[in-house]
């Protein structure tokens, strides 16, 4: 029977139930995600800043371990500490605000323990704010600071408290920054400007720590789509310590979804530029990210390069010789033809550091998983992601069979799975995908891969356990050790199992974009027949986030769908709307719940905030809190009353009274909730997490809630027949 807040733990069983807590969320992984960005510290060699897709991680010694640090939930790129006060750091982010996506500048000043956020001006005659792409930090005044926008160049004297325009046009995008060491009131730019004629293309120069540029790009001339003369796009610009007029740039050409990249190298200071080391093709959608570079601070003719499509190479003379430092990133049955699509030749690297020491220690950002680092720079690698937990995750499942196994469903990594309560987590996807996660970097590739899984289910009798991909039904028979593809049924976009007759199952389907048809099963998922469609004006469709069956009828079911809530009355043969009071205009109902006992009130989830019905579903009204997201919806299923919503920005909220009122549960909860799941004694809550993994809340023992049932009150089905359907 599947029981979406069943899980058994061995290590975290407690006697006990409770219904309110002020306790701290502990995180326990699985440990990985999308590395973006590394920084080192001059003064600290062992200290290692990483920026992820979804915050901030520090380690202290050279990337062996992380922890978490600020509260920082959003993308964070191009880190720089500034040389003259290694406690000043700098970065760039996107976050999501009520009005769009918002680039900020972030600040801290001891060393990237807090941090500020400051949002980057408005562009002109525009709402949007300037994107910020690239920073480069004076090296003797760490409070000025030169940016590269989607625009031209930007300048600060007061760490980005206020800005000043200073160069560029609305075609010009400028990626990269650098300053001088020696000569600090001279800065680099690398720029993209497609305009063959541009003034700005290539690398531009200033003499005068940013306020004025000039050209600074002989040599940077290319050939494009056969005929066309552009300057090339230079993503990226790093000065040789030491030899401070030899300056490395790499560049990214994207062109009709076909990508090419080279590093390019001046030994006068930025007057003359060659290429050393080029890609003739790499397979990628993200061709603004293709290379990244990084120098050995103690032996600087030690050069690493890493790329989306083809790993890494090395130099060890200064970037006139090249080759492979990709050992152990190679994925099970990759090819080297780069026209091979089926499986990624290497791991896609976003970023590359080298600490100082014996070595030295190389470490690389990944797309999806983790840090990798290397002490004979690239002769082999290993993972080092303890601690580091940036995944998101989606779906949370215990196997009833196997007591101490939890799963969870990732965007990044498949399946995850613990024995021992989240202590520790072994890859589960066998069978789903074999070695490395699946390569998205591919022209037209899906943004949600073999990788994305976003529903875990129990499935009835040997059948076991069950994975919705994107795309794909799989199931399992031994507790998620391998999987098979499901025959005949639909991929789980939304499921549910009758509590009364288990071999009853619902599923929808996506026909297409955002156009969904429930399935109904009678023989455990053997065999699928087709529910009616949703009665919604002709030109519009609608998704299924959610379906529920009625406490008291199997014949009564409810879909949370994009375009409302919508009963059947006749086992999904047909439908009416039941959306009354409910704010369509913030977005589907995600989630949908009932109480199993008098007085059968129901709550669901939306983009706005939860909404509650004592009429089976007839009338609703809000509860709060209002605005928030809601993504996940539980309930305790031998406590009816108690209620469980995850939301994006509030953490997770509590219900006592079946839905009438809602209190936080729980302190330190860094990112929005994803996914929640109930252990079985009451006493311990996990929550899945958009990008911080999976954290557990051991709620305390208070005085058990007896429901008192005075009066029959009306079942939500008895609600609704009282009157004739719409």
């Amino acid at each position: 029977m599947l029981r979406r807040s069943a899980m058994v733990v061995a290590l975290l069983l407690v006697a006990g139930l409770g219904f309110a807590a002020s306790g701290q969320w502990i995180g326990v992984g699985p440990f990985g995600g999308t590395v973006t960005s590394l920084a080192t510290f001059p003064d600290q060699p062992l200290k290692v800043l990483a920026g992820t897709m979804h915050g901030l991680y520090l380690s202290d010694d050279a990337g062996a371990s992380w922890c978490r640090t600020g509260q920082i939930n959003f993308e964070v790129d191009n880190l720089v500490v500034a040389s003259s006060d290694p406690q000043v750091v700098y970065g760039t982010g996107f976050t999501y605000l009520s009005w769009g996506w918002a680039s900020v500048l972030l600040h801290s000043t001891d060393g990237g323990a807090t941090w500020v956020e400051r949002l980057t001006p408005a562009m002109p005659s525009s709402s949007s704010h300037y994107p910020l792409y690239a920073l480069g930090v004076h090296p003797l005044q760490p409070a000025v600071v030169v940016a590269g926008t989607a625009g031209g160049i930007l300048r600060s004297a007061d760490s980005g408290a206020t800005w000043e325009y200073v160069v560029g046009s609305r075609s010009v995008g400028v990626k990269a920054i650098v300053f001088h060491p020696t000569q600090p009131d001279t800065v680099f730019a690398g720029v993209v400007d497609r305009n063959s004629d541009s003034p700005w293309g290539g690398v531009i120069k200033s003499t005068d720590g940013g306020k004025t540029w000039s050209p600074s790009r002989e040599g940077l001339r290319r050939t494009y789509l056969g005929s066309k003369e552009m300057w090339a796009p230079v993503m990226g610009l790093t000065i040789v310590p030491g030899t401070p007029d030899t300056i490395f740039g790499v560049v990214g050409q994207e062109f009709w979804s076909t990508t090419y990249a080279e590093v390019v190298r001046s030994t006068d200071g930025g007057a003359q530029w060659t290429s050393v080391l080029s890609f003739d093709y790499a397979p990628s959608n993200y061709g603004w990210n293709t290379l990244s570079l990084a120098l050995d601070p103690t032996d600087p003719r030690t050069i690493l390069v890493g790329s989306f499509s083809y790993g890494l190479r090395r130099s060890t003379d200064g970037g006139a010789t090249w080759e492979d430092a990709s050992g152990g990133l190679r994925c099970a049955g990759a090819s080297d033809d780069p026209y091979n699509h089926d499986v990624k030749p290497v791991q896609e690297v976003y970023t590359v550091a080298l600490l100082p020491g014996n070595g030295p220690r190389a470490l690389i950002g990944t797309d999806r998983e983790g840090v990798w680092l290397s002490d004979d720079l690239g002769g082999s690698w290993r993972q080092s992601n303890q601690g580091l937990a940036a995944m998101t995750v989606k779906a949370l499942l215990a196997d009833e069979s196997m007591p101490g196994t939890v799963l969870v469903g990732t965007e990044e990594a498949g399946v995850q799975r613990s024995d021992d309560g989240g202590q520790t987590w072994t890859p589960a996807n066998t069978g789903l995908y074999d070695g490395c996660a699946p390569y998205r970097g591919e022209p037209g590739g899906s943004d949600c891969p073999e990788s994305s899984v976003r529903r875990l289910v129990t499935l009835p009798g040997a059948a076991g356990l069950g994975a919705g991909q994107c795309t794909s039904f799989y199931q399992s028979s031994d507790g998620g050790t391998s999987w098979s593809a499901s025959p005949g049924s639909p991929w789980s976009q939304a499921f549910a199992l009758d509590p009364r007759d288990p071999q009853v199952m619902l599923s929808a389907a996506e026909l297409f974009w955002n156009e969904s048809r429930v399935k109904r099963s009678v023989d455990g998922g053997q065999t699928w027949t087709w529910c009616g469609a949703f009665p919604v004006e002709e030109g519009y469709s609608t998704s299924v986030h959610d379906l529920l069956f009625d406490p008291t009828s199997s014949l009564v079911v409810y879909a949370a769908t994009y375009n409302g809530l919508f009963m059947s009355v006749d086992s999904c043969a047909s439908w009416s709307p039941r959306s009354s009071g409910l704010v369509l205009s913030c977005g589907p109902v995600t989630r949908v719940l009932a109480q199993t006992v008098a007085p059968y009130r129901m709550v669901a989830a939306m983009g706005c905030g939860l909404f509650l019905s004592t009429t089976g579903g007839r009338n609703w009204s809000p509860v709060g809190p209002a605005g928030e997201s809601i993504s996940d919806l539980i309930a305790d299923p031998d406590h009816p009353s108690v209620f469980y919503a995850g939301t994006a920005t509030k953490g997770v909220l509590q219900s006592t009274d079946g839905g009438l009122t809602w209190t936080p549960l729980g302190r330190g909860l860094p990112s929005g909730v994803a996914s929640l799941l109930l252990s079985p004694s009451g006493r311990q809550l996990l929550a899945g997490t958009a990008g911080g993994s999976v954290w557990l809340l051991d709620l305390p023992t208070t005085p058990r809630r007896v429901l008192r049932r005075s009066g029959q009150g009306a079942p939500p089905a008895l609600a609704v027949e009282a009157t004739p359907l719409d």
